[in-house]
C-alpha cells in the first residue's frame, strides 16, 4: 500500500494540479481505477497548453483523450504542434468549452467557415497566427 492510498482525493488532486496534462495522460492515468478517475477531474483539464510540452506532434489518441475533456478547458493553446486530429472535431470539441478565455491555436490546418460560424462567450484572447487554411 502506497502513501498515496491514505491521502484523501482532494490532497491527491492538490498534488496533481502541478502536473502537465501530457504527464496526466501519459502515466498517471494508467497507475490504477483510483487515479485513472482522479486524472478525469475537470478541475485538473482547465489549462490545456499543449505547446509548452515540448513536443512536435501528438497522435490521434492522446489528443482525443485530451479533447475529451474540452468542456473544461480555460485555456487551450497548440502553437506549432502538429496534430493527427480532424480540425473540424477539434473545432466542435472546443465549442463545448462555454468557459473557454484563451484559445491559441496559431499554426493548425483551420477551416475558416467552421471557426467563424463557432461561438465562444467569454472568449478574451484568440490567436491564429499563420494558420493554413483560413481564406478557404
Amino acid at each position: 500500500m502506497g502513501f498515496h492510498s491514505a491521502l484523501p482525493d482532494e490532497v491527491l488532486i492538490e498534488i496533481v494540479k502541478y502536473t502537465s496534462v501530457w504527464e496526466i495522460i501519459s502515466s498517471l492515468h494508467s497507475v490504477s481505477t483510483r487515479w485513472m478517475r482522479l486524472c478525469n477531474t475537470d478541475f485538473l483539464w482547465q489549462i490545456a497548453a499543449i505547446d509548452e510540452w515540448m513536443i512536435q506532434k501528438i497522435d490521434h489518441h492522446p489528443m482525443a483523450t485530451i479533447m475529451f475533456h474540452a468542456e473544461a478547458f480555460s485555456h487551450f493553446s497548440m502553437r506549432n504542434v502538429t496534430i493527427k486530429y480532424s480540425a473540424v472535431a477539434l473545432l466542435r470539441h472546443l465549442t463545448n468549452s462555454s468557459n473557454l478565455v484563451y484559445l491559441d491555436l496559431s499554426w493548425q490546418d483551420m477551416l475558416r467557415d467552421f471557426l467563424g460560424k463557432t461561438v465562444y462567450s467569454k472568449l478574451e484572447y484568440l490567436l491564429l497566427d499563420n494558420c493554413k487554411n483560413l481564406n478557404a
